[in-house]
């Protein structure tokens, strides 16, 4: 792919008010623009808000007012303008102003500080065509990049829950259903150990979606979400799922931000901080590229205040992209299991931990899972459990075949994806040959694949019976006791693709896992309520 040119822009925003990291101004040349023609009659409010508890549970400070400047003493700010009574304007502001080191009682000095930055729906490959900078910077100071990283469910929440709890998003909801304050995650295993904690996404979904507001209490020392969640009715410019700016301000420029001001104001203590984009790369495969310079300066800015030498920085993403053109080919369907993972670690640490790093090394090109990953951050926790006598211990009585491993311990370059659990229809390593598609065994699975998706559509009177219009792609793996099939269709009415791995025992068609469907459903589903079966219904 040759050099990408995608620009982007937020749409115009008449500006009134500027700010910059200390400080709030009118722009007075402005007025003229805004119909303001006596000074008198103008004032602005100054207003700062925090959460309580609840994320929704956003509570006001009084209004402080200027007509010039005035000095930010808060985090989070909300300005309304006025001139003769009448609203003119309106705008948010970040800072970091209060204090935010809290004091932690470290368990061990030698710890390192963890920074964990996430991009939706970016795999390896898209990373490196789309963030080359990024990539680069990475590649030239050390980071271990994991070819085999592979998704273990389709959308975020699946892939997700894994490395923040070490358990699978189905056994969480079965076992402790919506009781969320139970559910232990990475950053309150960090918060024990010491450290100060942040958390914050470039929308008002937030890392969980919904699943955040059900905490009744913030879940980390320092958390963005609050003002995301009080500024989304400034957002502007919605496309297909996320909006990308408040106001003339882009939202992941906001985030980039926020971790940049955190990394600088929590130098003096151990962080862990996981940050999550997702307006720009969710909905569109190639314009993570207008985020590259902004990734790359904020690593430089770390660097230059000297934190890269404590510092574990990881690069992670949940999955490739899940919908559109690209994912119907062979290639998009391939980096759509394969996401983003890169751990870069500092220097002490490849001289300290020469064992556990040698491993770490040796299992970037093996079959690795959001499980491991989440192993890796409590080893990062139990730094003595990577000393290099220790690893030897732990070799000596660790199985390569365990289906988790920290990624600082051996795993079998023969792992599979049975081994670890990943269903057949998510796993990279398939080696089907292709079909014809007008075979007949392309044919009846396609078949199967219609008449299973219209079975679970029989209880939703308000959804269209689906039909069979064509076949996109076949291919079968044939074992001794079963053949596996991975299978393309487009249906109508409408002209909805759904992808299927099917297996095939004594002419019998079994399903693995669910039917994924590749194309955007948009308001085709909007008769229905259940997140799977809007994937399959075109209401009437």
């Amino acid at each position: 792919m040759g050099v990408l040119t995608v620009l982007y822009t937020c749409p115009s925003f008449r500006r009134l008010i500027d700010a910059n990291k200390t400080h709030i101004w009118v722009i007075k040349d402005a007025f003229e623009e805004f119909n303001i023609w006596n000074e008198n009659s103008f004032y602005c409010c100054y207003r700062s808000f925090s959460a309580i508890n609840n994320i929704s549970n956003i509570v006001y400070k009084d209004c402080r007012q200027f007509s010039k400047i005035i000095k930010a003493e808060d985090d989070f700010v909300r300005i309304q303008c006025y001139y003769e009574d009448d609203r003119v304007f309106e705008d948010f502001f970040l800072f970091h102003i209060e204090d935010a080191t809290k004091q932690h009682a470290l368990i061990d000095k030698n710890l390192f500080n963890v920074i964990i930055i996430g991009l939706e729906s970016v795999s390896r490959m898209n990373f490196h065509r789309t963030m080359r900078l990024t990539s680069k910077y990475l590649k030239d100071h050390g980071a271990v990049e994991f070819f085999g990283y592979n998704k273990v469910g389709d959308n975020s929440f699946p892939n997700l829950f894994p490395v923040l709890t070490g358990k699978s998003f189905k056994y969480l909801k079965r076992k402790l259903r919506n009781e969320f304050e139970q559910w232990n995650f990475i950053w309150d295993d960090y918060k024990k150990a010491g450290f100060n904690t942040a958390m914050g996404s470039d929308s008002i979904a937030g890392l969980l979606g919904s699943y955040e507001y059900n905490w009744e209490k913030i879940p980390t020392d320092n958390y963005l979400q609050p003002f995301m969640f009080e500024a989304r009715h400034m957002f502007q410019d919605k496309q297909y799922n996320y909006h990308k700016c408040l106001g003339d301000k882009l939202l992941y420029k906001i985030l980039l931000d926020y971790i940049s001001d955190i990394t600088i104001k929590l130098k003096s203590v151990r962080l862990f901080g996981l940050f999550w984009e997702e307006s720009i790369s969710h909905d569109d495969l190639k314009l993570p590229h207008i985020m590259d310079e902004d990734y790359l300066n904020l690593m430089k800015k770390i660097e230059f205040i000297g934190s890269l030498r404590n510092t574990v920085i990881i690069f992670f993403s949940d999955h490739g992209k899940r919908w559109g053109k690209f994912v119907e080919t062979k290639q998009g369907r391939l980096e759509e299991r394969l996401p983003l993972l890169t751990i870069m670690l500092p220097e002490t640490f490849k001289r300290r931990y020469t064992l556990a790093f040698k491993n770490l090394q040796q299992n970037s090109r093996g079959l690795t899972t959001p499980f491991d990953f989440h192993e890796t951050l409590l080893d990062l926790l139990n730094i003595t459990k990577l000393e290099n006598h220790v690893i030897r211990e732990r070799m000596s009585v660790s199985n390569q075949n365990d289906k988790v491993s920290s990624l600082f311990l051996p795993i079998s370059s023969k792992r599979t994806c049975k081994d670890v659990g990943i269903l057949q229809h998510w796993c990279s390593c398939y080696n089907g040959r292709s079909l014809r598609t007008d075979s007949k065994d392309s044919i009846l699975a396609g078949q199967y694949m219609i008449l299973h998706i219209n079975n679970l559509l029989k209880s939703y009177h308000q959804c269209k019976k689906l039909r069979l219009k064509k076949i996109l792609s076949a291919n079968v793996e044939k074992h001794t006791n079963e053949d596996i099939f991975r299978v393309i269709v487009k249906s109508s009415p409408g002209s909805g693709i759904f992808e299927s791995t099917m297996y095939r025992v004594q002419q019998q068609w079994i399903i693995s896992d669910i039917i994924t469907r590749l194309s955007l459903y948009r308001n085709e589903s909007s008769c229905v309520n259940n997140e799977i079966i809007k994937m399959y219904c075109l209401c009437k």
